[in-house]
């Protein structure tokens, strides 16, 4: 289990002129952080040090942390989109070799993964609270932010794995944006406190 500052977690995306020359891997490195973003949202913020008073409830997430959440969700999207904004279908569906994503490959690998994030956050956040492990984690943050700007490519696992699912750059865009609405309504909403949910993952493996 690790913990990562949201606000850590949302570097702006790499476009530009390279993207617009088909260079997929820019948006890619992008794609990675943004993954990441998400699943901190189970994992919670950076924890503070202070211990729980058993006999008195305490509230690791605050308002603060929601706004920056919120931020950093709304802030992402609009990298995204401006990274896509103006691409022609030529530059939507180029890629450089048969190895190589698209940016339209791309773009739907980003909404699958959040599609499937959104509903692990969703359902953990409806079990209970584990206060219990919120100390035990702390720790780990130096992993999660070399992963963060770690350059090597990953392997998409087969249920985000891109097939053409969307006809056209308006579809996939669309659906991004309905989930990412939706995530953000859920953040501003819920009370749990997401800093006593936690999510399980294998540090080793790279692609997850």
């Amino acid at each position: 289990m690790v913990q990562l500052g949201i606000e850590e977690a949302y570097p702006y995306l790499k476009a530009g002129d390279a993207l617009k020359q088909g260079d997929a891997y820019s948006l890619s490195f992008g794609m990675k952080l943004d993954r990441l973003a998400i699943v901190s949202i189970v994992m919670g913020l950076i924890v503070m040090s202070c211990k729980m008073d058993q006999n008195t409830p305490f509230t690791y997430w605050t308002e603060e942390d929601r706004q920056t959440l919120i931020e950093g969700l709304e802030q992402s999207r609009i990298n995204l989109l401006n990274a896509v904004e103006g691409l022609s279908d030529a530059e939507w569906y180029f890629k450089e070799d048969a190895s190589s994503w698209s940016i339209a490959e791309i773009v739907e690998h980003l909404g699958l993964q959040q599609d499937m994030h959104f509903r692990e956050v969703y359902v953990l956040s409806k079990n209970p609270p584990h206060p219990e492990y919120v100390d035990q984690v702390s720790g780990n943050i130096e992993i999660i932010l070399s992963y963060e700007s770690d350059t090597t490519k990953g392997r998409a696992t087969w249920n985000v794995e891109p097939t053409g699912r969307w006809c056209t750059k308006k579809d996939a865009l669309s659906h991004f944006n309905m989930v990412r609405d939706k995530f953000i309504e859920f953040v501003s909403n819920t009370n749990a406190d997401l800093k006593q949910h936690f999510t399980f993952r294998n540090l080793v493996d790279p692609n997850d």
